[in-house]
């Protein structure tokens, strides 16, 4: 850890020198660093910034960010917690970290970073509901991460992430079906149509892609096409069979029209 730390003296302040009670620092960090690890977070958090403000010794200045991250992310101040993790992230990659061979506290330092950093990324996106403009960056961003050898070969974090991916492929897929049963709504099927297409042909690894074969029987239903609609139920394949029941609860026997209800339910749903 002493050699990263000098590397990152050098890297962040050059060959500056510092003034200061450095033994007071040192005692000041100690404390922090028991704040962090007790969940005092708000407490810990004055107390690293003052540290890294200080300038009184730089060996703490690197793991201070890294904790300072740690608060924010804690304290559900994710964008803080992003431009502190990413500090430490930049200097284990620009340091040539990952050849490395260590077990130490700076390769889980580096690990635990990236983790964190995902993390706040993904929890910084609202629901479905919401805009999503972001969420594709994010996803980038996070499939990035994933090919770093220290998490592609971690297995619990990679884990971790791959769900973090898939629940914001899933963001992406509901808002296109929300804009879909918009566009169904206002009598516009053709466009309806062409959003739940896409829907299915990008995220049909996923169950939310059921859904939206779900809406695309609902737009044929609409229509009056109830032979279509049940050819195409026939042909299709679901990765949670379940929803074929709420597919022939809309085709039912002998039937050619939408209720007004079912109608009013689907909109409103």
């Amino acid at each position: 850890m002493k050699k990263i730390l000098i590397l990152a003296s050098f890297f962040l302040f050059g060959c500056s020198l510092f003034e200061g009670d450095v033994q007071t620092v040192n005692e000041k960090f100690i404390n922090a660093k028991r704040n962090v690890e007790s969940g005092k977070y708000s407490i810990a958090k004055e107390e690293l910034i003052e540290i890294i403000n200080s300038n009184y010794n730089p060996d703490l200045w690197l793991e201070s960010k890294y904790l300072l991250g740690l608060c924010h992310y804690y304290l559900e101040e994710y964008d803080d917690a992003v431009n502190n993790l990413i500090v430490i992230i930049n200097f284990f990659e620009k340091s040539n970290f990952s050849s490395l061979e260590s077990e130490g506290r700076e390769k889980k330092m580096f690990i635990e970073s990236i983790f964190k950093l995902c993390k706040s990324k993904f929890k910084n996106i609202p629901s479905y509901q919401y805009d999503q403009s972001r969420t594709k960056f994010v996803i980038d961003d996070l499939q990035y991460y994933l090919e770093n050898e220290n998490i592609s070969t971690n297995a619990d974090i990679r884990s971790e992430i791959e769900m973090m991916i898939e629940n914001l492929r899933t963001n992406l897929a509901l808002k296109s079906i929300s804009q879909a049963k918009l566009y169904l709504k206002l009598e516009k099927y053709e466009a309806s149509m062409l959003i739940i297409n896409d829907v299915i042909n990008q995220y049909y690894d996923l169950e939310v892609s059921d859904k939206a074969k779900v809406v695309k029987v609902y737009i044929y239903l609409f229509q009056g096409n109830f032979e279509v609609a049940k050819n195409y139920r026939d042909k299709i394949k679901l990765i949670n069979s379940d929803y074929f029941e709420v597919i022939d609860s809309l085709i039912g026997r002998n039937k050619d029209s939408l209720t007004l209800s079912e109608k009013i339910k689907f909109i409103t749903s």
